[in-house]
């Protein structure tokens, strides 16, 4: 299963792009009619939400593209020979003692959240979507898709080949593998002892194929006989289900699950024949802080159970003691799979930095196969020319109009948040889980400042209107104005106080040309700040937190919030208000609003609204302007793309 739940805990590895580079980049027409501004006109009311046309034709063509894909999943085969592994655009079958080498790569037009294995190996499954796709082991061709109407989050096969469970949010429905038939559906009822019940995050089948066992997001774990009837239930509070696992012997279930509130992640254990918890494993919490678990899996004898957590580390726990066999902290992101060798002789792990790894009992690597990490962050120079992305893993990349993908030196210790290059495209600014501000000097990846700007993490960037500063914004509260010549500070701005309890976090930072900046805090408020004096703030009428916020090159403030609304505003004046739902970015790219997230949205004028929805499936994670007509796009599937718009 491939989580929707995963954080960042993050620390640099040094990781390089393998990917053949993109053809250059085409120079834009010029000549192309630009639009009409925006009308910025106060409603009498908020406007109704703009609804997505129902289909469209791509009006974004791909210029470019870059990046191998992140693992999402990853399995041992049947005949321990083979790994087959998971990305947002590919499934990829690799040889164990060589993973170097591909035996077959199969494009994929969904992006996977889920992966099973057939026990016979010949078929591999992918919850997606729209429905299961199904794909042959031997070649990597497609079979066929069941379910298509199904909104997919995982998958899980009987053993026996007899069925197929699919697992959306509110139900699991067990399909027939021969025709697609439902058998059953299990969806909790009022009657049943589940309280509160959750959307549905995992699933498995027990080894003997007559239970499932799902997890959810309010801790309740619940074991089904596969008429839909429920056998047990168990609960580990209100904590995220991550993951969830039968042993070999089908006698004792586990579950990985985040702490609650300052508790650690911990795996659970339970005896199913006496339906009594056996183990609850974590870290000692005076030594070391577990972070959640992402992800579990049980050892082929069933005497070890090996789990991974948001911040990478891999633990392998004895079952028969609960004692701690080994560590290992060679990931430096969320492990997105774990899985054993048929004989147990070797554990295999992904991680959201684009690692994987196949280590032996002792911990030692066998093999290594570095990918792109998730992309957290980018910015692009004004002409398209140079784009720099951030990963979750800390590293920094650097793209070139030739078609080059530099991976450069200096990385943080966590995500990479926020990017802006300087107006002269000279300087790189990076802002990072670790409270670090640093400037690099372009091309030549040469460090100039590394400023400890921030308790916690550093969230947002955003420079001075006439370049010679940057302003930063981070977790307690404050945002920081430092001079880029060298790194002095200039002005210190408290936009929230800390009470012990309520959150500070500044999550979005604008800098408009008039000089204003703009905080985005929580209630959907956005504190705006002159030279010298706090200025009026603005809301979004029944907003949550504000997540981004963008200025337009005549001082526009654009905002959008985590209840998906995106509303703008000249001064205070409030303009048109647009429905943005699944949106994570916002960016002006000239006279065009852009909205990124589970779609790409491009606003022309007024509240009209443009919605493209993506065939990839991929959730993107920043946008950026770079160049005229042009953005660049990236996701957490680790790829970075330049498109045009219209």
């Amino acid at each position: 299963m491939i989580s929707r739940y995963m954080p960042c805990f993050l620390i640099i590895v040094l990781a390089a792009c393998a990917v053949s580079p993109p053809p250059p980049v085409p120079t834009p027409n010029n000549s192309q009619q630009q639009p009409e501004d925006i009308p910025l006109v106060a409603p009498d009311s908020p406007p109704a939400p703009t609804a997505a046309p129902t289909a469209v034709p791509d009006p974004t063509p791909l210029l470019a593209r870059w990046g191998d894909g992140t693992p999402l999943a990853a399995a041992y085969m049947p005949d321990g020979t083979t790994i087959v592994l998971a990305t947002g655009r590919s499934l990829e079958l690799r040889a164990v003692n060589d993973p170097g080498q591909t035996r077959w790569w199969q494009a994929l037009d969904q992006q996977p959240r889920g992966l099973a294995v057939s026990a016979d190996g010949a078929t591999i499954a992918l919850a997606t979507a729209t429905g299961i796709m199904r794909f042959r082991a031997s070649d990597g061709s497609p079979i066929d898709t069941l379910a298509p109407d199904l909104n997919c989050l995982d998958v899980a096969l009987a053993p026996d080949g007899s069925a197929l469970a699919a697992l959306t949010d509110e139900r699991i429905v067990v399909l027939d593998p021969n025709d697609g038939a439902a058998l059953a559906e299990l969806i909790p009822g009022d009657e049943d002892p589940i309280d509160p019940p959750g959307p549905f995050t995992t699933l498995d089948f027990s080894p003997d194929g007559q239970l499932i066992a799902s997890g959810d997001l309010n801790g309740n774990v619940i074991v089904w006989r596969r008429d839909g009837s429920i056998a047990q239930t168990f609960s580990v509070g209100l904590r995220v289900i991550a993951d969830i696992a039968f042993s070999p012997d089908n006698r004792t279930l586990a579950a990985a699950s985040e702490g609650w509130r300052s508790e650690p992640g911990a795996a659970w254990l339970w005896d199913l024949p006496s339906s009594s918890e056996l183990r609850w494993l974590t870290l000692n919490p005076d030594t070391s802080f577990q972070p959640a678990l992402t992800r579990l899996a049980f050892a082929p004898g069933g005497n070890e159970l090996a789990v991974g957590d948001l911040s990478g580390l891999v633990l392998r726990w004895s079952l028969s003691d609960g004692s701690l066999r080994g560590q290992s902290n060679r990931h430096q992101a969320a492990i997105s799979a774990l899985s054993y060798a048929p004989d147990g002789g070797a554990l295999l792990s992904a991680g959201r930095d684009g690692l994987i790894r196949i280590a032996a009992p002792d911990g030692a690597s066998r093999a290594e196969i570095e990918r792109t990490p998730a992309l957290q962050s980018l910015a692009a120079a004004a002409d398209g020319g140079m784009i720099a992305v951030g990963g979750i893993d800390g590293s920094l990349r650097l793209t070139l109009a030739d078609g080059t993908l530099r991976r450069l030196d200096d990385g943080h210790l966590g995500a990479v948040h926020a990017l802006v290059i300087s107006a002269d495209d000279r300087l790189l600014i990076s802002a990072g889980a670790d409270g670090v501000v640093q400037t690099l000097a372009l091309p030549e990846n040469t460090p100039q400042q590394r400023i400890s700007a921030h308790d916690g993490a550093a969230l947002a960037l955003a420079l001075s209107p006439d370049g010679t500063a940057v302003a930063s914004a981070g977790d307690d509260g404050y945002v920081r104005i430092w001079r880029l010549r060298d790194g002095e500070l200039q002005r210190e701005i408290k936009v929230l106080e800390s009470d012990g309890i309520s959150a500070t976090n500044i999550p979005a930072l604008a800098w408009a040309p008039d000089g204003t900046i703009a905080a985005g805090v929580y209630a959907g408020e956005i504190r705006r700040y002159a030279a010298d004096k706090q200025l009026e703030s603005v809301t979004i009428a029944d907003g949550g937190w504000v997540m981004s916020l963008a200025y337009s090159g005549d001082s526009v403030l654009a905002a959008l919030d985590d209840t998906g609304s995106v509303t703008i505003w000249r001064g205070t004046r409030a303009g048109p208000r647009l429905n943005a739902t699944g949106v994570a970015d916002l960016r002006w790219a000239g006279d065009r609003l852009v909205g990124g997230g589970e779609e790409l949205m491009v606003w022309s004028s007024g509240s009209s609204l443009e919605a493209i929805a993506r065939r990839s499936n991929l959730t993107i994670a920043g946008i950026a302007p770079a160049g005229a007509g042009r953005i660049a796009v990236i996701d957490q599937g680790g790829y970075l793309e330049l498109r045009t718009i219209p």
